[in-house]
């Protein structure tokens, strides 16, 4: 099964790239008594499903079925490359949307253009007009095929179809053959220029969750010690991968701008400042380690995780404020006799009703 190959950064997925005569692509399919529609994915000419199109959005968990025939409405003629699940949301984009593009370097034939699904039922028109707003990501890899988002199901007279080489999670990393894509055709002519020591900050985005409390104080002490402030957001792509490329120290707290680090192949000194309990971290650790050239320190001081009502689920998080600074100093990020200011639980609990006024606005629950 290809989903024992998913989350191993170490194996090889070109062997397991299928190419399909007479392909069809199923966008969506209908499951079950109550017609639930699911993704679908690539059928073979005798109508069975082809495993290397399931997409993951993590490492034990693929979000497509195998799809059942349904009457073609489009017919692509040549060959195409199926690219899987198209993701517009920034991180996603970059180890969903990005993941299969790896199997272009193993096609000797010329490929008409890459196809990928929705992520989600939708008129044509709509997939189209989501696609386009991924134009400026597209061209950070110069050169590709034409690109199309199949929203109806759709017949080809050759279809190739890699496995999924990268993703959320655990898969973040890549297969070996993704790497050494993203480090060839990412971003080229991108050249270093900017500050040689930045924190990558989250404290521009107030509106929705996943924040690390008192990051403001952080910001504090990264000042003191000689860094600028970065917010990618308000940066152009080109620019954020230039300031990445040139940096060497990048330190912030876990983020999808880790991503746009890692594929950047900066040589950075990498402080990651964890926000979220458990094993989700773990990806962006293996990517960073596998995907630059610098040393990758993994900060994790966090006493708890919390969600807030009303809101989308992403993890905030109370750091150990005095053993993540304490870290900070013993590995270089902030000078050994940097004074701390001292956290209180009164302060904690300032801070997180901080956060919910300023997402749920000043009516949010004091509950």
């Amino acid at each position: 099964m290809l989903a024992d190959h998913a989350h191993d950064p170490e194996k090889a997925l070109s062997d397991h790239i299928e190419d399909v005569p007479n392909a069809s692509l199923i966008p969506f399919t209908e499951v079950g008594k109550r017609g639930r529609q699911v993704l679908g994915g690539v059928l073979r000419e005798d109508g069975s499903f082809v495993d290397a199109s399931r997409c993951f959005i993590s490492e034990t968990r693929a979000v497509n079925r195998p799809a059942t025939p349904m009457p073609i409405e489009i017919h692509r003629a040549g060959t195409w490359l199926f690219g899987g699940k198209h993701d517009a949301r920034f991180g996603h984009f970059l180890v969903e949307t990005l993941a299969r593009l790896w199997a272009l370097d193993m096609v000797a034939d010329p490929i008409a253009g890459i196809v990928f699904l929705p992520w989600k039922v939708m008129h044509p028109r709509r997939a189209a007009r989501r696609l386009n707003k991924t134009r400026g990501l597209f061209d950070l890899v110069p050169d590709l095929p034409p690109i199309e988002v199949a929203s109806v199901p759709t017949s080809f007279d050759r279809l190739i179809v890699p496995p999924q080489g990268c993703g959320a999670t655990l898969m973040a990393p890549g297969c070996p053959e993704f790497r050494a894509y993203i480090k060839a055709r990412f971003a080229p002519d991108v050249a270093p220029s900017g500050a040689g020591k930045i924190f990558v900050s989250r404290t521009a985005i107030r509106s929705t969750p996943g924040h690390l409390l008192f990051e403001d104080r952080l910001e504090d002490l990264a000042r003191q010690n000689g860094y600028e402030i970065f917010h990618p957001q308000m940066h152009s792509l080109p620019d954020q991968i230039a300031q990445y490329r040139a940096a060497g120290v990048i330190l912030g707290v876990e983020g999808s701008a880790f991503h746009l680090v890692a594929f950047s192949g900066t040589c950075a000194k990498i402080g990651f400042i964890r926000r979220r309990m458990g094993e989700a971290p773990l990806g962006f650790l293996g990517q960073l380690s596998r995907m630059t050239g610098g040393p990758v320190f993994d900060l994790d001081h966090l006493i708890e995780n919390f969600l807030i009502d009303g809101t989308i689920p992403m993890a905030n998080a109370v750091p150990d404020f005095d053993g993540l600074t304490a870290d900070l100093i013993r590995h270089g990020f902030l000078a050994r006799n940097q004074e701390i200011p001292r956290i209180t639980a009164s302060d904690v609990v300032a801070e997180r009703r901080r956060l919910e006024i300023d997402i749920l606005g000043p009516t949010a629950s004091t509950g």
